[in-house]
């Protein structure tokens, strides 16, 4: 199902983590996607880190602080897509909180190849449809731009190219999500700067 007139409920500065999360929302669980390293292997931040890895964390650092690491080994942020098992643990963890519900989605139309339907809210950027939570998050395609679940006041964001996706919603969700093991996440304020390549 495909609507012209859904407005995205989000925040309007794109600069900012707020940008990618329910309007007004003061916090977000930043959900870190994993890396890649040349022989195709999954790298979790932390792993890569010196130091504890938090909201605020942005990928350059982490791979700039690893000076003894020769180049055929550097190791890919994820840019815009989910492994199998962070899209299955995110998606799982969702629908522990919601269920097996249909959810609000709106995707960027420029993604080449997308099959989103070509229809969307008044800006024409995205296309805005209705798509059971469980089908949302898959490897094969790109990160919907944001995700949003009005009965439950919870959305899932992410930047184009994003090396992660936001969370927001009510604080008891974002703790449930926080616990998951499969999940490695922090918290931050919504009003942090976009920690991401090019907004520098």
């Amino acid at each position: 199902m495909t609507s012209d007139t859904v407005a995205i409920p989000w925040g309007s500065d794109k600069r900012r983590v707020s940008g990618y999360v329910l309007d007004s929302q003061r916090i977000a669980l930043r959900v870190f996607l994993p890396g890649t390293d040349g022989a195709g292997r999954l790298r979790r931040w932390q792993s890569l880190a010196s130091e504890e890895v938090v909201g605020t964390t942005w990928w350059r650092d982490l791979v700039e602080s690893r000076d003894d690491v020769p180049a055929s080994e550097a190791i890919d942020p994820a840019t815009g897509t989910i492994d199998g098992a962070t899209a299955t643990a995110l998606s799982n963890s969702l629908r522990d909180l919601v269920g097996d519900v249909d959810v609000r989605v709106a995707r960027w139309r420029g993604y080449v190849g997308d099959a989103t339907p070509a229809s969307g809210p008044p800006d024409g950027e995205h296309a805005v449809t209705t798509e059971p939570l469980a089908a949302v998050f898959t490897p094969a395609r790109p990160l919907p731009s944001f995700v949003w679940i009005p009965e439950a006041w919870l959305s899932v964001g992410a930047p184009l190219y994003a090396d992660s996706v936001f969370v927001s919603g009510p604080e008891e969700s974002l703790a449930a999500i926080a616990r998951n093991p499969e999940l490695e996440s922090a918290a931050l304020l919504a009003d942090q700067p976009l920690p991401l390549p090019g907004l520098e």
